[in-house]
């Protein structure tokens, strides 16, 4: 690891000399892809640097393209004065470690979910965070050359695709779904640029205040779809009130009134349970090698079995394939 990691940036990087990578370890992260940090120390131009960085690599045969996208996004955002992790570099060259890898700063400090509780400063600060993000621009973002996240293996959070894979699939279990989502859909709101994954663990508390990490699923949407997943899972690492507070600080700092949350929470959920079903039965290829089906049913159980809790406490919608785990 550490001698590619020095070829790499010397590859990258030509101007810089006596190039040397300590202390490289692995850092747990989530199931989509690896990551390690590292110190890097270099001379360039007469100076000496050094500085810590993390090595994010991305598994799969589409992994260099995931590497491309969240760099791409990255990038954007910072130009956008979003809090983010500068990007060192990105290669998609497939190596033993991955097929893309995308390296970054790595940023000093602990995750929200150890200060969040008990802080309502720092709740502020995330929901303002997140009003930022949903005020970028899409085309700042996306467009022509990047793409929002779209992978064969998740089924949309929208209505007609959810109805359409039920159909596709003979998912019984999950008609009584698409009839809710049928009922009645409210009025989107302009399009924004989502997260899709915004919650305490993927924010970084330090001394400059916060830094949004793991953009893997960025992409384009209803910015209720983004703040119904933040505010479920700082429920459920924070507490009740907690996930209240963040949603009167998020109300405030938009300077609006948040309606039909729970419709949108409810597009959320059932949209991640059904992509779940498809991968437990089969029916589609699991996205990357490290997620399988005994790691969705061991490892992953109790984070699905969280979303599947707050799914049926909104609808009262139960399904036989996750009562049965």
């Amino acid at each position: 690891m550490r001698r590619y990691l020095e070829d790499l940036i010397r590859g990258q990087y030509p101007r810089r000399d006596n190039i040397r990578v300590q202390g490289v370890a692995e850092i747990e992260g989530g199931w989509e892809t690896a990551i390690y940090g590292f110190d890097l120390a270099y001379r360039e131009d007469g100076a000496s640097h050094s500085t810590a960085l993390v090595a994010r690599f991305y598994p799969g045969v589409r992994g260099g393209e995931r590497a491309a996208r969240e760099a791409s996004v990255l990038r954007a955002l910072a130009g956008a004065d979003i809090p983010v992790p500068g990007v060192e570099l990105v290669s998609t060259d497939p190596s033993r470690y991955g097929s893309g890898v995308v390296v970054m700063q790595r940023v000093p400090g602990v995750a929200l979910t150890v200060e969040l509780a008990g802080s309502d400063a720092l709740v502020a600060e995330m929901a303002r965070c997140l009003v930022a993000l949903h005020r970028v621009p899409t085309a700042a973002v996306f467009n022509s050359g990047l793409q929002p996240f779209n992978d064969p293996g998740f089924v949309a959070p929208d209505p007609k695709a959810i109805a359409a894979t039920v159909e596709r699939f003979g998912l019984v279990d999950f008609d009584r779904l698409v009839d809710r989502l049928a009922r009645r859909i409210p009025a989107e709101h302009p399009p924004s640029v989502l997260h899709n994954d915004y919650h305490p663990e993927n924010i970084i508390v330090g001394d400059g205040g916060l830094v949004v990490i793991d953009w893997t699923f960025a992409g384009i949407g209803d910015y209720r779809l983004d703040l119904s997943w933040s505010a479920m899972w700082t429920g459920a690492t924070a507490g009740s009130h907690v996930r209240a507070e963040l949603l009167g600080a998020y109300e405030e700092a938009a300077r609006r009134a948040i309606d039909d949350l729970d419709y949108f929470e409810t597009l959320r959920l059932g949209a991640r349970l059904l992509t779940i079903a498809l991968w437990l039965d089969g029916a589609v290829e699991l996205p990357v090698p490290k997620l399988t089906k005994a790691a969705i049913v061991g490892e992953y159980k109790p984070t699905l079995m969280t979303v599947y809790e707050r799914f049926q406490e909104l609808t009262g919608i139960g399904l036989r394939l996750f009562e049965q785990m």
